[in-house]
């Protein structure tokens, strides 16, 4: 009877670990891409843009030596593009992006950049 319930134990424990393990984010979407990474770019002039997800929530950073520009805030997505409402100047800047694997074309306003996918 011991040796049953030990062998019970271990199975459930087992089970318990299996099931955990087997847990992972799915990618269903462009918008789940991006919103499941983190991004940046360092540009020729100095700059480094960064642009990061956190649930609901999105953090777009533009710094140079002279200025550091935060936009942050509420963020809603789809597969083409993403509004952040920025908390500090409620304004909402929405942006357009095109996914290409480890890269995405981000545009606002004409302007485009590339910003490569962080390695975590």
């Amino acid at each position: 009877m011991k040796k049953l319930k030990t062998a019970l134990m271990l199975l459930f424990i087992i089970s318990v670990c299996l099931s955990l393990c087997s847990c992972k984010r799915v990618i269903r979407s462009p918008a789940d891409e991006l919103t499941m990474s983190s991004w940046s770019a360092d540009m020729k002039n100095g700059n480094r843009l960064s642009l990061s997800f956190d649930a609901d929530e999105a953090v777009f950073t533009a710094e140079n030596p002279d200025f550091t520009l935060v936009i942050s805030g509420y963020c809603l997505t789809d597969d083409e593009g993403f509004v952040i409402c920025d908390e500090q100047t409620q304004l909402n800047y929405s942006f357009t992006y095109i996914l290409h694997g480890d890269s995405i074309e981000l545009s606002r306003d004409g302007s485009t950049v590339i910003l490569d996918k962080d390695r975590v």
